[in-house]
């Protein structure tokens, strides 16, 4: 009994280390059910892409080969700062799609501002068609100032009055040009992504100063920096309380475009916001390494590409598969030609095509086998578990010796007192004594 324990603790202490060293294998294996549920999520997608090529003219996914994705799936891992490529470029896709939505209501806003703009042209030419008479009419007071200048420098008062003159038109005919300036671009419609065209516009041609309300105007656009939404609260907020019911008597014209130009920046000021949260993200991209990992992809698609032949179909299902792979980000290794040349021509063992279920499985499978690998605890428990077969038969072996009955014997010896032997030994039995009677004659 004493050797049967001992070869299974010892059965015990091997399985233990087996499970140890090779806890990465162990812990990652398909269960019944899992590898049942993953044959059936397989078959209902190829099902699915198969009917959905069929009954539309949507493409159905690329199969890849199963050899590749390992290869490009184990060259990813020892490359560790690009595993955060996939979520930028997730990150970067939803800022895109953020800055589509600002932009579709930037576009509504210029459709409407357009129609502004010709009613402005044409009924509401009046508020801004006299800047160029004004204008002509300061040049020629400047002129005729400018004339009667002193030839000499003189500190008669005439002359001073003079020069102060041509100084107070100079300025005019400057704000002047810069009100028909501003016109100039709002009537033509330029520039229309920026977001200060409101109060560009209204400095530049009306005399009322609305410093403090544009400034507090343009600190709440800077809190816009994190939207994500068109609806967002903070916009409609400032929507609802745009800078133009100052109690001021402003033109009915005034009034709206003031107030188209409000909102145009708004939504100029988000779509800027958007976009810079996307080129910081782009940054993080180029130090993550992409100009590097797109340059790997290409120096392996033109070593792959080298036996192949121009307008060949296997070449078309090679930048397939490199298409593909490069939406996932992987980096792809030396060893990664060899396999395609040899899996271009068959699909069977480790070249059978998988599609994105089986990819994602892989890619979640080799992450959880590097965290097994880094975490110790966890290899011992797996190399516990791994025992546990032994350690129950173990565990059934010392139950059965103790439910057992075991016979004692005790035997007497002249020199000692009982002793306790392991064999049986049988005890005599006393019988009664038979006894003849002999009877007389």
């Amino acid at each position: 009994m004493f050797y049967i324990r001992l070869f299974l603790w010892g059965l015990v202490a091997a399985m233990t280390l087996q499970g140890w060293f090779h806890a990465d294998e162990y812990g990652t294996a398909a269960t019944l059910v899992g590898g049942v549920t993953m044959t059936m999520s397989v078959w209902s997608e190829s099902f699915v892409a198969s009917l959905k090529g069929f009954l539309t003219s949507e493409a159905k996914f690329i199969g890849l080969p199963r050899a590749l994705c390992v290869a490009a799936i184990q060259e990813s891992s020892r490359h560790p700062i690009i595993k955060t490529l996939p979520r930028l470029k997730s990150t970067l896709e939803s800022h895109q799609k953020v800055w589509n939505a600002f932009r579709d209501a930037h576009v509504t806003w210029s459709l409407g501002h357009m129609d502004l703009i010709g009613g402005l042209q044409t009924e509401g030419a009046y508020v801004w068609n006299f800047w160029s008479s004004l204008q002509n009419a300061t040049e020629a007071a400047l002129n005729t100032s400018k004339a009667e200048r002193c030839m000499m420098k003189s500190v008669t008062r005439s002359c001073i009055g003079t020069e102060e003159r041509i100084a107070a038109l100079t300025e005019t005919l400057a704000s002047q040009k810069r009100a028909e300036a501003a016109w100039t671009s709002i009537l033509g419609f330029y520039d229309s992504s920026a977001w200060h065209n409101g109060e560009r516009w209204w400095t530049a041609t009306q005399n009322e100063s609305l410093v403090e309300a544009f400034a507090f105007f343009q600190s709440r656009l800077r809190t816009l920096h994190d939207v994500t939404d068109v609806e967002d609260v903070r916009i409609l907020e400032i929507l609802d309380s745009l800078p133009i019911s100052l109690n001021m008597s402003l033109d009915h014209w005034l009034e709206r475009l003031l107030a188209s130009l409000l909102t145009g920046d708004v939504w100029a000021a988000a779509m800027d916001h958007v976009r810079a949260r996307e080129s910081r993200v782009r940054e993080l991209m180029i130090a993550a390494g992409i100009q590097e990992l797109w340059a790997t992809h290409e120096r392996t698609l033109a070593a792959s590409m080298k036996a192949l032949a121009e307008g060949d179909a296997k070449r078309r299902l090679v930048e397939d598969w490199f298409g593909e792979m490069a939406s996932y980000a992987w980096w792809l290794s030396d060893e990664v030609p060899g396999i395609v040349r040899r899996c271009i021509g068959q699909e069977g063992g480790d070249c059978s095509r998988i599609g994105p279920t089986e990819i994602q499985s892989l890619s979640a499978q080799h992450m959880e086998k590097n965290r097994i690998l880094e975490d110790w605890t966890r290899r011992v428990f797996i190399g516990m578990w791994n025992a546990m077969p032994v350690i129950a038969l173990l565990f059934l072996l010392e139950i059965i010796v103790l439910i057992l009955p075991q016979k004692r014997v005790i035997t007497f010896s002249q020199d000692s007192g009982p002793m306790m032997e392991d064999r049986p030994v049988v005890q005599p039995t006393l019988q009664p004594r038979k006894t003849t009677r002999f009877l007389k004659n």
